[in-house]
């Protein structure tokens, strides 16, 4: 039986208003206008798909970044299906999902559409939403050996942008491995590092699930790095047994991508080092203008962010953030993304991908209601 998920309450409110406000700071894209750069270097098209794998060109290219060979890489319409197939795979009947928080807020609803008891985790705020290894060890231990069906989490966290190092990561993947669950990661934001020091699911190839394989699997995709989220190109990365049960699901439900763009994901990774020096310069730009004007800000607590996302906290109790986010929107055509959808009422996030121009007028807009609200 498959319920109906709860409302993507973010979707909806970013979908409501992009393209319709002059400042648009909710948004976790990149404004890069890659897929026009690349639609002329796409060679004629084939009209029929490689198989249920997918091409074997992107295959290549996306296991070379991951550090895997292809025939552990299988393509997927973006991460929302790789995502949904790991759950769907990845969780036995009676079996947990624990998931961190905050997060994605499908990572939740998948769980929750499909029946799988969901357990939250919780990152620590206090020091800047750090998943504490402790906080993941109890929840497996409540639920006992081979209770636990999946661990999920995002590196980088979305939305807070936090990062996990290899150190904790490995020692997380053993964690898992002890209580017979998989680590899955939606690293969608990894390539989003500035420092390019965070590390993949590759580093725990060595630690295996006691059925098979390797304890740790991951979903990405090309819509941050590349802007390219309307290709509908993803994958899911992971070893036997556990690709073996996901093509099987795909050949079922979505057997091929479209060729055309699996030609245009192929040029896109082709081109991978020079669209991330873009990407990452970009970001660094803006993230620079956001923490100057944090700095400025008494009634605002900063959160070091490693990505494209960053996470403030509303220190000031007087100010209601979802007020603050429709008087921007409604009154200064600027869109932020309130907290609440993350559970994280006190906080905002906002994507440093966009139009540096624009950043810095939009975020004075935010501290000229921040300003009316504290004062009111």
């Amino acid at each position: 039986m498959v319920k109906v998920p709860p409302p993507f309450e973010l979707a909806t409110w970013i979908g409501a208003y992009d393209g319709k406000v002059e400042y648009n700071l909710g948004s976790s894209n990149v404004q890069i206008p890659i897929v026009e750069e690349l639609l002329p270097l796409v060679p004629q098209a084939p009209t029929r798909g490689e198989g249920f794998a997918g091409s074997l060109v992107v295959r290549q290219r996306v296991g070379s970044l991951l550090g895997l060979p292809p025939d552990q890489v299988q393509l997927t319409a973006g991460a929302s299906e790789a995502n949904f197939i790991a759950y769907l795979c990845g969780v036995a009947a009676g079996q947990q999902v624990l998931v961190e928080s905050p997060t994605y807020s499908p990572l939740e609803s998948i769980a929750a559409a499909l029946e799988q008891p969901l357990r939250r985790v919780p990152r620590d705020p206090a020091h800047d939403f750090a998943l504490p290894l402790e906080r993941v060890h109890a929840a497996l231990d409540q639920g006992g050996i081979g209770k636990t069906g999946l661990v999920v989490l995002t590196n980088l966290n979305n939305p807070t942008g936090a990062a996990m190092g290899k150190v904790t990561l490995r020692a997380l993947a053993r964690l898992c491995a002890d209580y017979r669950a998989h680590l899955f990661i939606d690293e969608t934001f990894r390539w989003l590092d500035l420092a390019q020091t965070v590390p993949l699911v590759a580093a725990c190839r060595d630690i295996h699930h006691p059925d098979g394989g390797c304890v740790a699997i991951s979903s990405g995709s090309l819509s941050k790095v590349y802007n390219l989220g309307a290709s509908r190109v993803g994958w899911l990365a992971a070893d036997e047994p556990f690709l073996r049960l996901v093509r099987g699901v795909r050949e079922t439900m979505n057997p091929v991508l479209s060729p055309l763009c699996e030609h245009l994901a192929a040029v896109a990774l082709e081109r991978h080092d020079r669209i991330l020096d873009r990407t990452l310069s970009l970001v660094g730009k803006n993230r620079s203008v956001a923490q100057r004007w944090a700095a400025t800000r008494s009634d605002l607590r900063w959160i070091p962010s490693n990505g494209i996302t960053a996470f403030p906290e509303v220190t000031n109790p007087t100010v209601d953030v979802g007020e603050l986010a429709l008087q921007l929107v409604r009154d200064h055509s600027t869109l932020i993304s309130p907290g609440s959808y993350f559970g994280f009422p006190r906080h905002f996030r906002i994507g440093l991908g966009g139009d540096p121009d624009r950043l810095g007028p939009g975020l004075e807009r935010v501290g000229m209601v921040l300003d009316a609200l504290g004062h009111g």
